[in-house]
């Protein structure tokens, strides 16, 4: 299991925008946000574009508290078009596939609960949000 790094509770957090504090104001309030959540949590950060964005700034200092940063990049009639470049690894799947994948994601990495950034990405996970840890919505 890839779990946790310092041995504090894990944390999965999935969001459709890149955070960074250098970025656009939501960006910025996720990257606050997350900096004060990698106090008491390792965070397991998956990005999940479901669009293509018009700003992505690398916040190296931010990834480097997350205890692993993943994108998701989707394939089929609903894929956003290309990678973004964000650090972090990229892990391809079929459109239909991502709510299977972040499941085996979370219980890969051992979290305890999940957080999902925006409704949009709630209603795409609903098949799933009862196989995840105890889910939030932010």
């Amino acid at each position: 299991m890839e779990g946790s790094k310092t041995g504090r509770p894990g944390l999965l957090w999935v969001c459709r925008d890149q955070p960074s504090r250098l970025g656009t104001g939501s960006q910025q309030r996720a990257a606050h946000l997350l900096l004060a959540l990698a106090d008491h949590f390792d965070l397991h950060v998956v990005l999940l574009p479901v669009w293509q964005s018009l700003r992505w700034v690398r916040d190296r200092e931010l990834f480097d508290r997350f205890a692993s940063f993943e994108q998701i990049v989707t394939r089929g009639p609903d894929a956003v078009p290309e990678r973004v470049p964000v650090e972090g690894a990229a892990i391809e799947a079929a459109a239909d596939g991502v709510p299977a994948l972040l499941v085996e994601m979370a219980r890969r990495r051992g979290v305890d609960a999940t957080l999902i950034v925006t409704f949009e990405l709630a209603v795409l996970l609903r098949p799933v949000l009862d196989r995840l840890p105890p889910v939030y919505l932010e």
